[in-house]
């Protein structure tokens, strides 16, 4: 969740800023009733008014492999590789990452706002011995002919290379940058070139390899003017050559003689289209092989082939399975001893590790944060999971959308008391789940199923808080698209914002619909622009609490209450807003604690015209805004529940958080 916008892109985007990172998961909160005192009651334990940070206590989930899941920056072409004691190297979307061969992060160094816009895309990193690792900037005029360098400890420099010098950085966004060891042991930066001769108007690639010093002043270049393009390079640890290649071309090698002087360009012979290229430190050369997959989909040699030495046999191979497609994967790495594996595939989005039992390669697990085993959480793939509700014992209930399973824990976070599937083969996760708590404590689970382009199912089913479930119902629905869910009433009626298109116009509606816990629709209520059931002119960010409807005039910003029965008051406006200390409030958000008190997310402005996002306390009575406590970045506000041991909410790369306050 990215929680740093300036103020422009508020101003600029409005309706669509906060849409991003604001879900509309149902979170249900328990507790005693309200005390006489100056603070707000949550169970056993009271709120101060004013402004409160949340402080990190606890994480369940995996909480392995950390940033690894990132698809930016090296993460969908090549990452570091295997240092020599087996931790991984890792370019993500929030910097540099060092793991240990569990997952376990050792370190992180963020990159700036400056620099990541620079790089994104990039292919591959170079680390030098001295642990600095060397990147270049991605195609385009703020960031062209940059070499980046990056300590251990975070320090950034860069050196620029004009494009108009006789050997310009390449302006392509996928070159790799390869540390070169050379023989005396001192290290070089190698770039292969892949620009047009003759100026952008030129037709012929320059494949020539430019040569720099790790303070990266030019020293020179060698190879051939030829119409290739490398995408991946690596360097034998034993002869000291070359090999380049890219997804289009033959595997070439350039040569050296014993003391670093280029000698000339060889073809490594039987293998095109490679993936990823590698060596371990025994000179093992490993190739992705991506076969002709436009024509076999996936050949019988599509895969990983380990090469005894540069002109030796396949000794080992990982092909390509229905399980673990590797015809889209884009690199290859691999531990110093070769025992470990990891290919990122770019068709399935997850990073897969596999380990050398002494005769062959097993598939060992996913390096991701995601996984399906008891305790740990699949969130990041369904957009409704994470905390659900607790329960009269305070017990956590987490929709585990992705495994399409409840997971139960204590109250306190240490026990895993249950889980189970909530799956159903009417509802396909890819359409959009939710799940809700109903007034006679069943968890009722709810989904889509795509019939047709424009043709869905809605399928409803309640479930025991021990997951004895209920017959499921389902509802052919009226409208040409499915609908996001947002909320429960007092009724018991679930209600869900829907569009529709004309298929002869493609004029667009938009529409309420209530549907009760049988599947049948109770109410519609159009509010296609012009809007006069609503009294405003524009509408959006709706949430259900009690018997309300709460939504946001998207042309004043105020927040508005709807009785369903035709009455709209303004509650709040952009003044009270300032006056309680907040930007702008977010309605779909908004929930209400036990004690009658409204828990919602606002945004603010810092003193540098950022906005970040806020937990507030509103005041039933007034509307005011009464305390603000501020979230981390990779807390999704919409997930959050409340209990006499602080706040559990969702949270980045498949965790829940646990926080105190101060």
């Amino acid at each position: 969740m990215n929680v740093s916008r300036t103020m422009a892109s508020i101003l600029l985007f409005g309706h669509t800023l906060l849409l991003t990172g604001c879900g509309s998961v149902t979170a249900t909160f328990f507790g005693s009733t309200e005390k006489e005192s100056p603070s707000i009651q949550a169970p056993h334990f009271e709120i101060p008014l004013g402004d409160l940070n949340l402080a990190l206590t606890k994480t369940l989930g995996k909480n392995k492999w950390i940033r690894v899941d990132n698809f930016t920056v090296a993460a969908s072409y090549h990452s570091f590789n295997f240092d020599d004691q087996n931790q991984l190297h890792y370019a993500n979307m929030d910097g540099i990452d060092v793991y240990d061969t569990q997952g376990t992060g050792l370190s992180h160094i963020p990159f700036s706002p400056t620099i990541l816009y620079c790089i994104q895309g990039l292919a591959q990193v170079g680390r030098s011995s001295n642990g600095d690792y060397f990147l270049l900037s991605m195609s385009n005029p703020t960031c062209d002919g940059q070499i980046y360098k990056i300590s251990a400890d975070g320090s950034i420099q860069q050196a620029i290379i004009s494009s108009t010098s006789p050997h310009p950085l390449p302006p392509a966004a996928s070159n790799d940058v390869l540390i070169v060891k050379k023989s005396d042991h001192s290290e070089e930066i190698h770039v292969p070139a892949n620009y047009l001769s003759g100026g952008t108007s030129g037709t012929n690639l320059n494949n020539e390899m430019l040569v720099y010093d790790l303070n990266r002043t030019y020293l020179k270049s060698y190879g051939l003017a030829q119409n290739h393009v490398y995408s991946f390079l690596a360097q034998s640890p034993v002869t000291k050559d070359i090999y380049a290649g890219s997804y289009q071309d033959d595997l070439h090698i350039f040569h050296f003689d014993e003391n670093g002087n280029y000698i000339d360009t060889l073809t490594f012979p039987s293998v095109t289209r490679i993936g990823g290229l590698n060596f371990d430190s025994t000179g093992r050369l490993y190739i992705t092989d991506l076969g002709d997959f436009v024509s076999t989909g996936g050949g019988p040699t599509v895969g990983v082939h380990v090469f005894s030495s540069p002109n030796g046999s396949v000794v080992r191979q990982v092909l390509t399975s229905v399980a673990h497609p590797i015809h889209y994967s884009n690199n290859v790495e691999v531990s110093s001893d070769g025992t470990l594996l990891d290919l990122y595939n770019n068709y399935t989005r997850v990073r897969e590790r596999y380990i050398f039992n002494g005769t062959s390669y097993v598939y060992s697990e996913n390096l991701s944060s995601q996984s399906s085993a008891p305790g740990e959480f699949n969130l990041s793939t369904n957009s409704a999971a994470g905390v659900l509700l607790t329960d009269e014992l305070e017990n956590i209930y987490i929709n585990d959308g992705g495994n399409r399973r409840i997971q139960v824990f204590s109250a306190d976070g240490t026990s895993l008391l249950q889980n189970f599937s909530i799956a159903h083969p009417d509802i396909t996760p890819a359409f959009g789940t939710a799940a809700t708590l109903t007034s006679q404590g069943q968890i009722m689970n709810i989904g889509w199923k795509q019939n047709a382009f424009d043709d869905y199912t809605l399928t409803l089913q309640g479930f025991s808080k021990t997951g004895t479930p209920s017959a499921s119902v389902s509802l052919h629905w009226p409208y040409r698209m499915h609908a996001v869910f947002i909320g429960i009433d007092n009724k018991d009626v679930l209600w869900f914002k829907a569009g529709d298109s004309d298929p002869v116009t493609f004029a667009n509606s938009s529409y309420l619909v209530g549907v009760s816990l049988s599947g049948v629709v109770t109410r519609t209520i159009d509010f296609t622009d012009p809007l006069p059931v609503f009294g405003v002119s524009g509408a959006g960010y709706f949430k259900v609490v009690g018997s309300y409807l709460y939504f946001l005039d998207t042309s004043t910003y105020s927040t508005l209450r709807y009785d369903f029965n035709g009455n709209t008051v303004t509650l709040m406006t952009m003044s009270d807003y300032s006056s309680g200390g907040v930007y702008l409030l977010i309605p779909e958000n908004m929930q209400m604690l036990s004690n009658g008190k409204f828990l919602a997310t606002a945004l603010t402005l810092t003193a540098m015209m950022t906005a970040e996002y806020k937990l507030v306390i509103i005041d039933p009575e007034t509307f005011k805004i009464t305390t603000r406590i501020s979230l981390p970045s990779d807390l999704t506000p919409s997930q959050i529940v409340w209990t006499s041991h602080g706040i559990y909410g969702s949270g980045s790369f498949d965790r829940i958080f646990h926080f105190n306050f101060y």
